[in-house]
């Protein structure tokens, strides 16, 4: 069998030219042709070409992102997504760890969320292929893949990886970012610690997430892709979302976490993986109690086309704008307070005796309006008290 780097090589040249594969058989009679053999269906060699074309889109993506930005990258690699094939065969190693991939699409709206970039440092707990990366600097970045071949794919990548048990590895520094698609579902023989309960869990993907965010810095930044709900009616869902392992661990995670948004994303965008099961896409701000209202309260949304991830990921590059700008206007803001303090301070030194004290009074208002623009934001650039949905104790 042809080396698995050699066909990655051929396949990312291919991707890089323009190529769509419509079937994953017509890009193994592509590695047919290319490489003077026969690829068989259900077999090893199979299974070899299907993760180097895996591998292959995932050092495509990382250029694309390299290159380009914003909503230009998610065009970009929506477009190489619609190219490639349905990547269906999968390793009894792979089936026994659940071994899915991210979708590109999918993998860029969620660094970007992350807050992922070349000066973070990223910890992902079970890196994969390394979709999730493709925006990071691999020098910045401790991966973890308990795969042996992919754990050795990611080095191809230049990312140093260690190859533990994500459910109990924990590396030996903080990180600005915490990123994870962890295997989902229960593991037959198994239960897994969670904090702040005795019963534990059977999920695995459950685990997983709490032992990786141990690994964030305490203002830093998550974003964890797990198992969704299957249904779409809203009381159904809350129901699902109801289900005692699920309602214990969102209660234990909103509580310790601070989770500014949680959505759904419809199986049907990552079939392509050779998936279909919805996920679930929960975003972190640091540590601290949520203020979003639990699932089972208000289930999250439901995205059931790229479009609509598209306009979550402009929304999103408009408000980091907002900031910068916001960001850019305080020395301007500070000079106004600056002039503003430097005329009060004046007037308590030098008191002019024909200055009347009504004068005094709207200069002191004055002051307090101006310290009202700066202090009085709820956080999300809205003035007036911040409020909490968070639903009490549910366990």
């Amino acid at each position: 069998m042809v080396d698995r780097e050699i066909i990655t090589t051929h396949f990312v040249q291919r991707f890089k030219a323009g190529a769509t594969f419509a079937s994953i058989s017509q890009a193994r009679q592509e590695a047919d042709r290319a490489f003077d053999t026969k690829i068989v269906p259900g077999t090893p060699e199979a299974k070899t070409v299907d993760e180097a074309i895996e591998l292959s889109l995932v050092k495509v993506a990382r250029d694309i992102a390299e290159t380009t930005g914003g909503l230009e990258t998610y065009d970009q690699l929506l477009n190489l997504y619609e190219r490639q094939p349905i990547l269906g065969v999968r390793s009894s190693t792979s089936i026994r760890q659940q071994a899915y991939s991210t979708a590109i699409p999918i993998a860029y709206l969620a660094s970007v969320l992350a807050g992922i970039d070349y000066q973070a440092t990223v910890f992902e707990p079970s890196a994969g292929n390394g979709s999730l990366l493709i925006a990071a600097d691999p020098v910045n970045v401790s991966a973890n893949e308990l795969n042996a071949e992919r754990a050795s794919q990611l080095r191809t990548q230049g990312f140093t990886v260690t190859e533990h048990d994500a459910v109990t590895y924990l590396p030996d520094r903080l990180h600005d970012v915490v990123i994870a698609n962890p295997p989902f579902g229960r593991v037959r023989g198994r239960r897994f610690d969670l904090p702040g309960t005795s019963r534990g869990t059977s999920q695995i993907d459950q685990a997983i997430s709490f032992q990786a965010l141990k690994a964030m810095k305490a203002n830093g930044r998550a974003v964890l892709i797990l198992g969704g709900k299957p249904e779409t009616d809203i009381a159904q869902r809350a129901d699902a979302y109801n289900a005692l392992e699920t309602r214990r661990f969102f209660y234990l995670l909103y509580q310790k976490y601070g989770v500014e948004d949680h959505f759904t994303i419809a199986g049907d965008l990552y079939r392509k993986q050779g998936a279909s099961w919805p996920i679930d896409l929960i975003v972190i701000e640091g540590e601290g109690q949520s203020r979003r209202p639990l699932p089972a309260v208000t289930p999250p949304r439901i995205y059931t086309s790229f479009d609509e991830l598209r306009d979550k990921l402009k929304d999103n590059l408009r408000g980091q704008l907002n900031e910068v700008t916001q960001l850019q206007e305080l020395p301007d803001l500070q000079q106004s307070m600056d002039a503003n303090i430097g005329g009060l301070s004046e007037s308590v030194r030098r008191p002019d005796t024909a200055r009347s004290t009504e004068n005094d009074s709207q200069i002191l208002l004055g002051f307090d309006e101006l310290s009202n623009r700066v202090d009085d934001f709820a956080g999300d650039g809205t003035r007036g008290p911040i409020s909490t949905g968070a639903a009490s104790d549910v366990s």
